[in-house]
């Protein structure tokens, strides 16, 4: 049966309104989706910012902990001794550090004979003071002192911030930080504070608030610069996001701390709000708690990341063109998007497949295999290189090779071998086997043998190491 005319040529334009009807609901559909894939894509990045954030100051807790087991080791921790066991923690490891050093808790009464008990281990020491409390926190020692010496001495139980510090941590028995301060000895004088942990005549926390305070010796403690203590974090995010810190769970331009790009510094004038993030894909505030304090952290997108983002724009051009042809042609284009999630399916789960038998062949080999990236932050671990080196890959990955398996004599060497490769694609000492020496974990030096092979990746290079600790075979010819 023959349509009527008037049908007849109706039937074109009924096609074309449900093809592009059809292809709204396309765009609609896949947009979400990329959407949201993009969403967790960025989630992940800013999980990795706090997550280092934490870490690195969990790292520099556990420093002090150190510190606090000497003093319960020792009954009264001399000078000398004190230089000695900082000088072995190699500060370097500690972003943001500007030394490691001891406060004691010292009575407005007694301050005469500690000022004269202090200068017989150290005649130049001075007191540094103007407040009023009845009871003085005093700097009695911080290395190195070359770098530090306008804290030596400093009364930090003069400035309020600094003092409701200490005694929090007294308080508690746990690691405390400061609000944000301009450290005294910070030529730079940007942002800082301290993290400090108390000391009692006790070898363990005394139980109660009373008993802790009556036990009360002093601190040990660590100044640390806030840009510092960021550093690398960016590049770690394959620098696809930004962020920023505010001291407090507060949105006030006073208590920034941090910016990584310097938009919300320049920006704003006195609150942070959404409309500074609104040319970003994505960004987000969170909240954190850590030593005592309360951190609030905003991240957002890159334009590195926009740029590498999805995008459903394409389908509507593409939808209109195929609303122009038969219902046919519709059911094709629905029929090809099937085959073709199905394929990227095979492919994803071919690419996780392949990536978990190269990391069962690296976990397996003899040799440590180490992988970093352009920046030098470690990308890949194995299990060789937590035994060679005897860090565990979760404290190794994310973090920069020079400052963990490099002896600090050679570090410099590193970083401009780094440089001039990247410039000119060359380097003396790639793909081949040569024999230097490295650091452990616990400070000491090995020698080992490794072969360097850059890999050039998305335009990025990246380097792998195959390394083997040479420590016997070295006695061996020192014995021949």
């Amino acid at each position: 049966m023959k349509l009527p005319l008037a049908q007849d040529s109706l039937l074109p334009s009924l096609v074309l309104v449900a093809g592009v009807v059809a292809t709204l609901i396309t765009w609609g559909v896949f947009d979400r989706q990329i959407n949201q894939a993009e969403q967790l894509r960025f989630d992940r990045y800013s999980d990795r910012i706090i997550t280092t954030i934490k870490e690195r100051l969990t790292n520099h807790e556990r420093l002090l902990e150190g510190g606090r087991g000497l003093f319960n080791a020792s009954k009264a921790v001399e000078f000398d001794e004190w230089q000695v066991f900082a000088n072995t923690q190699n500060l370097s490891l500690y972003p943001g550090i500007l030394g490691f050093g001891y406060i004691y808790h010292v009575q407005r009464a007694d301050v005469a004979s500690f000022i004269a008990e202090m200068r017989k281990q150290a005649p130049e020491f001075t007191l540094k003071s103007k407040g009023n409390y009845p009871d003085l926190f005093v700097v009695a020692q911080i290395e190195p002192v070359a770098r530090n010496r306008k804290a030596w001495g400093f009364d930090i139980g003069q400035e309020s911030n600094r003092r409701a510090a200490a005694e929090s941590a007294a308080e508690t028995g746990k690691a405390t930080l400061t609000r944000h301060i301009t450290l005294v000895q910070d030529e730079k004088k940007i942002a800082g504070f301290l993290m400090l942990s108390p000391i009692y005549k006790t070898k363990s926390v005394p139980p109660t608030q009373v008993e802790r305070k009556r036990a009360l010796v002093g601190w040990v403690y660590v100044p640390i610069r806030v840009e510092e203590l960021m550093a690398g974090i960016v590049s770690a995010t394959e620098s696809m996001l930004d962020f920023e810190v505010v001291d407090g769970d507060s949105n006030n331009k006073k208590d920034l701390i941090f910016d990584a790009d310097g938009h919300i510094m320049i920006n704003t004038d006195s609150e942070i709000h959404d409309e500074h993030f609104r040319e970003r894909m994505f960004h987000k505030k969170t909240r954190i708690e850590t030593q005592g304090r309360v951190w609030t952290i905003y991240t957002s997108t890159r334009p590195e990341f926009e740029q590498t983002a999805a995008h459903a724009h394409w389908a509507i051009p593409v939808g209109l063109l195929l609303s122009l042809m038969a219902s046919l042609a519709m059911w094709s284009l629905v029929n090809a998007r099937r085959r073709a999630l199905a394929l990227a399916e095979i492919m994803t789960q071919e690419v996780l497949d392949s990536e978990a038998i190269l990391s069962a062949t690296i976990n397996t080999a003899l040799d440590a295999v180490v992988q970093i990236d352009s920046a030098s932050i470690i990308i890949r671990w194995n299990n060789q290189a937590e035994e060679i080196f005897g860090w565990p890959r979760e404290e190794a990955i994310g973090r920069m090779l020079h400052e963990m398996i490099i002896p600090p004599q050679y570090r410099e060497a590193h970083i401009r071998g780094m440089k001039h490769f990247l410039a000119s694609g060359e380097g003396p000492v790639l793909n081949k086997r040569i024999e230097i020496s490295a650091l452990h974990r616990d400070g000491h030096e090995f020698p080992i043998e490794l072969s360097i092979t850059p890999v050039k990746m998305a335009g990025q290079y990246e380097f792998s190491a195959f390394i083997r600790d040479i420590t016997e075979r070295k006695l061996a010819q020192d014995e021949i």
